[in-house]
C-alpha cells in the first residue's frame, strides 16, 4: 500500500515534532506511548529513524492537541500555545518575585535570543531548569526579580557558552526592541549621542529600578557609564552587590546595540572597572560613530 503524505513527509521533521510535543506538553513516557498506540522499544526505533511510525500515530497526537494533522508536514504547529494550553495554572517561583524591581522584556528577549542560536530544545531546557512558565512570558511589562536574569547568565556560564553569548544576548535587544514604540522612539533621535542620553536617562527608569544608570561622559565619539546597586533593592535581596560578573557581559552587549536604531555599527564596549571584581563601580567605556551606516543583522 503507497504510504501516506503524512507517512512520506520528511521523518526528521516529523520525528522532532513529536518530541518538542511530548517535552512541551509534558506528557508522561507511558501516556504518550498509550496515545500513539506504540511500545517504548517500537519508538525509540522511530526516533532513531529505523522504522516509521503510523499516520493514526499522527492523528491520535493531532486530535489530543487540537490542530490539524496537515500541520506536521508544514511545520505549522503552534508550540507557544501547547504550551500556554498546559501551563494555565502555574506560577513564577517566588524567588524570582523577590525584590521585583525589574520588568520582563530582557527576560522574553533573552530566552527568545537562546531558541534562535540554540533552537527550541534550549528554550525548554532553560524553562524547565527555573522552572518558569512560557504563560508567564507574554507581558513586557510585568514584573520580576533581577535574580532570573543573574541566574540565567550563571547558568550559562556554567553550561560553558562563552562571555560573547552573553554579551550577544544583551545585544539582541536591539533586534528585540526595533519594531516596537520604544524602537521607533529610538530611531528618530537626532544623534548617538542622544540616544545614549536618552536611554540611560529616561527610558532605564521604565525598565528596571535595580541598579542606577550614571552617564560620567557622553560626546559625539563616546562615553563612560557607571552602574551601582540600588542599595534598597540589594537590601531587599540580601546582597552588597545586585547581578555578577556574567550579567555584566550581558549589559556590556546591551550598551554595545544602542548606535544601531540609527543605523550605526554596535559600539565598542569595555568593562574597566566592576563591582564583582572588587571595584567601587561598574564602569564601562564606549567608543561610537555618528557617520556610517550599516545594515543591521
Amino acid at each position: 500500500m503507497e504510504r501516506s503524505s503524512l507517512a512520506r513527509s520528511q521523518k526528521p521533521l516529523l520525528v522532532d515534532s513529536l518530541e518538542r510535543i511530548r517535552l512541551t506538553t509534558r506528557v508522561s513516557q507511558q501516556e504518550w506511548l498509550d496515545l500513539l498506540g506504540v511500545h517504548w522499544d517500537e519508538y525509540q526505533s522511530f526516533k532513531s529513524g529505523h522504522s516509521a511510525i503510523e499516520e493514526r500515530a499522527i492523528e491520535a497526537v493531532a486530535r489530543r492537541f487540537n490542530f490539524p494533522s496537515h500541520a506536521f508536514i508544514n511545520d505549522e504547529i503552534d508550540y507557544r500555545a501547547l504550551a500556554l494550553s498546559v501551563e494555565a495554572k502555574e506560577r513564577v517561583p517566588e524567588r524570582y518575585l523577590r525584590a521585583a524591581h525589574g520588568r520582563r522584556r530582557a527576560t522574553m528577549n533573552s530566552v527568545d535570543y537562546l531558541e534562535r542560536i540554540g533552537g527550541w530544545r534550549l528554550r525548554l531546557d532553560v524553562i524547565e531548569k527555573f522552572e518558569f512558565p512560557e504563560i508567564e512570558l507574554q507581558d513586557a511589562f510585568a514584573p520580576i526579580s533581577v535574580l532570573f536574569m543573574t541566574d540565567l547568565c550563571s547558568y550559562l556560564h556554567r553550561r560553558q557558552f562563552r562571555s560573547s553569548v552573553l554579551f550577544s544576548m544583551g545585544a539582541y535587544t536591539f533586534e528585540a526592541t526595533k519594531k516596537t514604540i520604544v524602537g521607533q522612539l529610538f530611531s528618530a533621535m537626532s544623534s548617538v549621542k542622544e540616544l545614549y542620553e536618552h536611554f540611560f536617562s529616561d527610558c532605564m527608569r521604565l525598565f528596571e529600578a535595580n541598579c542606577d544608570y550614571r552617564l560620567t561622559k557622553i560626546d559625539a565619539e563616546g562615553g563612560v557609564l557607571e552602574i551601582s546597586s540600588n542599595s534598597h533593592v540589594a537590601g531587599d535581596l540580601g546582597v552588597v552587590h545586585i547581578g555578577n560578573k556574567h550579567l555584566c557581559q550581558f549589559k556590556a552587549g546591551m550598551i554595545a546595540c544602542i548606535p544601531m536604531y540609527l543605523g550605526r555599527p554596535m559600539a565598542r564596549v569595555e568593562e574597566t572597572s566592576c563591582v564583582h571584581r572588587g571595584d567601587t563601580v561598574c564602569r564601562f567605556e564606549f567608543s561610537f560613530s555618528e557617520v556610517g551606516t550599516v545594515t543591521p543583522p
